[in-house]
């Protein structure tokens, strides 16, 4: 933290008035700068997770820009998702209607944009995984590819590569979308 700053709380990121999204880390905040691709994307994947969820009522799925407090060391960080879904035990008492979400969500969405320093994007992996998400999608674009990272029991972080037609179908019963699907566009 800057010397002389004052320490921030997830509250004053709520009272920001400028409409921009930060997370809050080590009480500093870091704005997210997602691009039109990446938010596209993250728009995919969260319209695929909402209508599996809605069908099935196995959980609820978050949009990009939702805020999470769920970090047991460190109760004042807040991280933000392009994407989550949590089954439903995973959510105490549900939704809460302002604020946070005061529970990690079971599969965690980051979309890689052109303004992603990757060293920030593994360190958001590993911070979900910590608390408890089973899984993290990392979407790489400039690839079209997608990094599904999970934590071992040993404490290691594993990471499969799917391309193309391979489907990322874990963790969420009878969730099944191909990488290729989170890379669709369309012409306007």
């Amino acid at each position: 933290m800057s010397i002389g700053a004052t320490a921030l709380i997830p509250d004053d990121l709520l009272a920001m008035p400028n409409g921009k999204s930060f997370e809050l880390v080590d009480e500093e905040p870091l704005e997210l700068k997602m691009g039109r691709e990446s938010g596209w994307i993250a728009g995919v994947i969260f319209g695929q997770f909402l209508r599996h969820g809605q069908a099935t009522g196995l959980g609820r799925v978050f949009p990009e820009g939702t805020g999470f407090i769920c970090f047991p060391d460190d109760p004042s960080r807040v991280r933000k998702s392009h994407t989550s879904f949590a089954l439903r035990a995973r959510q105490q008492g549900g939704p809460a209607r302002e604020g946070y979400g005061k529970f990690t969500p079971d599969l965690i969405v980051e979309v890689v944009s052109p303004r992603n320093w990757m060293w920030k994007v593994e360190s958001k992996v590993q911070d979900w995984l910590s608390v408890g998400a089973k899984i993290v999608w990392v979407v790489m674009p400039p690839t079209l590819s997608v990094r599904v990272c999970r934590q071992n029991p040993t404490g290691d972080v594993s990471v499969q590569r799917l391309t193309g037609d391979q489907e990322l179908q874990e963790l969420i019963p009878g969730f099944r979308m191909r990488v290729s699907e989170c890379f669709v566009t369309t012409s306007i």
